[in-house]
């Protein structure tokens, strides 16, 4: 599930990239021995990362919260760069300041599922997130 969750968009696919893993998944892993029953729990972890997050069991609550582990860890703005540089180049996103908005809605709509999570990161998150709001109080 993590080598396939966001396979898809080596086929350009920004919007339904989970459902195109889950469709890589199935045409490949079956030469690699795996259960009809095995591509099924896969694809229900795929598909439980779109946005916005739907796990329904334990697996699916710890591939959702390592998707978007960094939203609690020291790396958050330099990966949240990367993904602001990624949205402009495909024309997904406008400005900085549209960024930083689409970031304080985000954070707000987050939620981590898992124990380890929810102690570790989103403490974290928080701290990110009033940095942020403060940012575009200014705007």
């Amino acid at each position: 599930a993590a080598l396939f969750h966001d396979a898809g968009f080596v086929k350009n696919k920004h919007a339904g990239h989970e459902h195109e893993g889950c469709l890589m998944a199935q045409a490949d892993l079956p030469r690699f021995g795996y259960s009809n029953e095995d591509i099924e729990v896969i694809c229900g972890m795929i598909m439980a990362t779109k946005i916005p997050q739907s796990p329904g069991n334990l697996l699916e609550e710890i591939i959702c919260d390592a998707d978007l582990d960094y939203l609690g860890r020291d790396d958050f703005y330099k990966i949240g760069n990367w993904l602001y540089e990624e949205l402009q180049a495909y024309h997904l996103i406008g400005d900085e300041q549209a960024w930083n908005r689409l970031q304080v809605s985000f954070l707000n709509a987050h939620r981590f599922h898992t124990r380890t999570n929810k102690a570790l990161r989103e403490p974290v998150k928080q701290g990110y997130l009033r940095d942020l709001q403060e940012l575009v109080a200014t705007y």
